[in-house]
């Protein structure tokens, strides 16, 4: 939506709290269509320059309700938030799903693997994510601590591959770590079960329920589901 007012670079150093003191107060909430854009978000995929993706009400709430079925996302829930906010995993598939299913979110200010686990040990977190090269050091912190995690229904992790041998180092701790796979673009898209986490460990899993995926190679041409293992990562 165009704000309705504009702030000058370089004004007065008061001069943005000035403009919001005059700036028009905001009506309130409003219907929307599916498509109105909600969002802008970042993201430069693994290598690529950095893109804004505009992202609509609708791709938001098919997300939570994804993130419902596969986290089982309830009312009682106390979600943990790690990762930034400004980013897709902690603002689109960990805050608002949760905030969605009426759950608690708890906000920690920056990654540290002690302050980590005495917040879910204080604040009884029910379940986190984070990206895989969290994971090692929270699996040294765990040791070294002694931490109360009987709260914790799970572990999350995306945003890249975790290599298959901290998924087996938590479950002998007895942490579940599910895995998934999403863009910016799209949120989540692939999730691995519980049931599955360890014994397809290494895997995104299937399609969510929300969501439709299909692999093609660089024609334009769809691949069928018996060819999908031939398709190349950088040839899809």
């Amino acid at each position: 939506r165009q704000a309705p007012w504009s702030l000058a670079v370089g004004g007065a150093p008061d001069a943005y709290e000035q403009t919001l003191a005059e700036a028009t107060p905001d009506p309130g909430p409003r219907p929307v269509e599916p498509e109105t854009p909600m969002i802008l978000m970042y993201t430069s995929g693994t290598t690529g320059v950095p893109k804004g993706a505009l992202l609509p009400h609708r791709k938001t709430l098919y997300n939570s309700k994804n993130a419902q079925i596969f986290f089982g996302c309830e009312a009682d829930d106390r979600v943990l938030v790690v990762v930034p906010l400004f980013h897709s995993f902690g603002l689109k598939i960990l805050a608002i799903p949760a905030l969605y299913a009426g759950a608690t979110v708890i906000l920690q200010a920056h990654f540290d693997p002690e302050a980590l686990w005495r917040a879910v040990e204080r604040e009884r977190v029910t379940y986190f994510g984070g990206v895989p090269t969290m994971f090692g050091p929270l699996r040294d912190a765990l040791d070294a601590g002694g931490f109360d995690r009987g709260s914790l229904r799970f572990l999350f992790t995306a945003g890249s591959a975790i290599p298959v041998e901290l998924i087996h180092d938590f479950e002998e701790r007895g942490l579940r770590l599910k895995q998934g796979f999403g863009q910016t673009e799209t949120s989540i898209l692939c999730c691995l079960d519980a049931a599955d986490a360890v014994r397809k460990a290494g895997s995104v899993g299937r399609p969510v329920p929300h969501a439709e995926i299909r692999v093609v190679r660089p024609a334009g041409i769809e691949a069928p589901p018996e060819q999908w293992q031939d398709v190349a990562p950088g040839e899809a």
